[in-house]
């Protein structure tokens, strides 16, 4: 068996063993083994694919690690610019496709021949490394400023803070809030209660990121609570809270 179809066949095992463990959804450690394989075997292939096996062993392994972070933010761009979900499974394929592609690039291509001998060294670096290496720094420049982007711009879903807090001050008075975070301009209808009587109500508009607060007082042995209401539905409370407070004035 030559030398690439030796590499094809110990690469593509490992990536489809991966893929298999991943797709199964398996756990512990043949998941963690998958991870590595699927990790490191697309990144050794390139390595084959480029260098041929040539050149000390430090320069392929860094090159190989350099493609082996490559592959999966080149590929995760893709993907995520191609509207495919990022899980697990679709990394997998990911990372498995990336190496079997590599596989049937080296079972085309004929076995280079490696110097049999010390003989004389070749350039310390070739121009096609050089610029390998140059591709890599650009990656891994572009994925920080992605990762920097995403972070920036990741939208969050809105909500709204609703709170009945007793004043350190006096227990018998307590901090009614509502506090805006839909991400929009909205309106409130919020009911306070004592025991089961509505002793006031509100009706509020608050702007993104705006803030609404009263005191109200507490009355010892009866529960007080409060219903925020998102208008205009005014049959499903959207926030509550309550509190007591004991015969002692201790809520």
């Amino acid at each position: 068996m030559r030398r690439n179809q030796k590499l094809a066949a110990l690469t593509g095992s490992a990536a489809v063993a991966g893929f298999a463990v991943v797709s199964a959804g398996l756990a512990g450690p043949a998941l963690l083994v998958a991870g590595l394989l699927l990790a490191v075997a697309p990144g050794y292939v390139w390595a084959e694919v480029l260098l041929g096996g040539r050149g000390p062993v430090l320069e392929r392994v860094l090159v190989s690690a350099s493609l082996a972070l490559a592959c999966p933010v080149i590929g995760g761009v893709a993907l995520y610019v191609s509207g495919v979900p990022l899980h697990q499974v679709q990394w997998a394929a990911l990372l498995a496709g990336s190496t079997v592609t590599g596989d049937v690039v080296l079972l085309l291509r004929p076995d280079r021949a490696r110097p049999a001998g010390p003989g004389r060294p070749g350039p310390a670096w070739r121009p096609a490394q050089v610029a390998l290496f140059a591709v890599a720094a650009v990656v891994a420049a572009g994925a920080v400023q992605v990762a920097r982007y995403g972070a920036e711009h990741q939208q969050y879903t809105g909500f709204t803070q609703l709170w009945l807090a007793p004043q350190q001050s006096s227990a018998e008075l307590a901090s009614l809030g509502v506090a805006n975070y839909q991400g929009s301009t909205d309106s409130y209808r919020l009911v306070l209660r004592r025991g089961s009587r509505v002793v006031a109500s509100w009706t509020i508009s608050l702007r993104t990121g705006q803030t609404w607060q009263r005191r109200v007082p507490l009355r010892p042995g009866l529960r007080t609570s409060a219903d925020l209401f998102l208008l205009p539905d005014l049959a499903h409370p959207y926030r509550h809270v309550a509190v007591s407070a004991t015969a002692s004035s201790t809520p």
